[in-house]
């Protein structure tokens, strides 16, 4: 007697999951996922200063490496001349 509810129970799951109606794979939004932002300053090899963020939106895999891929938002200031270039790059 139990190994019949069993056997019928195994067969309604199976039936379940052959009858499930399929669904549409979606597109993960990107948007909606959280983010790592840190700040950043430092000196550029010629010597300007950097300051500012760094935001780490996800990780991947590039040719068998983990690279995290993300934006980056920085003011590069000239010492010299005091000159500041806004910088943005997505990486």
């Amino acid at each position: 007697m139990k190994h019949k509810a069993t056997a019928l129970a195994l067969i309604a799951l199976l039936m379940g999951i052959i009858l499930m109606p399929a669904m549409p794979a979606q597109a993960q939004n990107t948007s909606s996922l959280p983010s790592l932002t840190l700040p950043v300053s430092g000196t550029a090899s010629d010597g300007s200063n950097v300051t500012g963020t760094l935001t780490v939106h996800r990780f991947a895999n590039q040719g068998g490496k983990l690279v995290a891929l993300g934006t980056l938002v920085a003011a590069v200031t000239d010492p010299s001349t005091g000159t500041v270039q806004n910088v943005a790059t997505r990486w």
